[in-house]
């Protein structure tokens, strides 16, 4: 009785073992079985011990083993319709030529995509962007106000997360800005020392265009010109005594006003009686 095998009648040439066919005896290998030379059907030559070939183990050569078992893996997905995508045609190994039903673009996608049920990109773009859209529409609205440079009524659209326009047009705005690099420059050239932004029209909006050394109004479309009534912002401490360049320091007042003052700060009682009036209420 043999052991192993090692002495079973070799395999002749030419005996076909599914995709493998015989060519030659080619050795023994280390368990000192009897190998062979086989060709696969795809040319490929490889050396088979005559166990696995009897047995069944070797059927292929390595390559075709792994194009068989991906083509058992992989499904023919073609004219399949998945997620409003129409699969066209195979392009290679796990890729897939896709149609959109609804847009009509073509794209290149991977198995495991289809198997995911993705949508499709453009039209998930397109309702992205028109979320956003609609997600923006809802964070705006029109409101309604009066510029504080001229005084004119305007609309505008705003966002939730913009400020508050004050001004009609790009003249009325660029007219506060320099007021206030104005402003601040003079401050600068008293050597004072604190210095804020102050915006002209703010102060006055706030006094509701009165004088507050008066008590009498101080028109709007006076404003720049020479006219003793035309309102003008003043100084409560004045610049010349390291009065600070502040909103709660200025104040509405006419231009007649501000020239008697002097730069001098007012101590009488109807003074500080004028000072005690609500804003926009009128002095007695």
């Amino acid at each position: 009785m043999t052991q192993g095998g090692h002495n079973r009648k070799q395999i002749p040439a030419g005996t076909r073992f599914r995709r493998l066919t015989v060519r030659d005896v080619a050795g023994r290998n280390s368990a000192r079985c009897v190998t062979y030379l086989c060709e696969c059907d795809c040319g490929v030559e490889i050396v088979v011990s005559g166990q696995d070939l009897r047995r069944g183990h070797s059927e292929q050569c390595k390559k075709c083993g792994q194009s068989a078992a991906a083509r058992a893996l992989t499904k023919d997905w073609t004219g399949d319709s998945r997620n409003g995508m129409t699969v066209i045609r195979v392009v290679s190994r796990h890729c897939w030529e896709v149609t959109c039903q609804i847009c009509g673009d073509s794209f290149t996608r991977s198995t495991d995509w289809l198997r995911g049920e993705r949508p499709c990109p453009t039209c998930n773009d397109v309702a992205l962007h028109l979320e956003r859209q609609a997600e923006k529409l809802a964070r705006q609205s029109v409101r309604h106000t009066v510029c504080t440079v001229c005084g004119g009524e305007f609309s505008y659209t705003h966002h939730e997360d913009e400020l508050d326009r004050r001004n009609c047009s790009h003249e009325c705005y660029e007219k506060r800005k320099r007021t206030i690099n104005a402003m601040r420059a003079r401050a600068r050239e008293h050597n004072v020392s604190v210095v804020e932004p102050v915006d002209a029209y703010v102060i006055l909006e706030r006094d509701n265009w009165i004088c507050r050394c008066c008590g009498v109004e101080a028109p709007r479309h006076l404003r720049g010109t020479g006219d003793p009534l035309a309102p003008e912002v003043d100084h409560i401490i004045p610049l010349d005594m390291d009065g600070p360049h502040t909103e709660a320091n200025c104040q509405c007042v006419h231009r007649k006003c501000n020239r008697d003052k002097r730069e001098k700060i007012e101590t009488g009682e109807a003074y500080h009686a004028i000072l005690a009036l609500p804003l926009g209420s009128e002095a007695a």
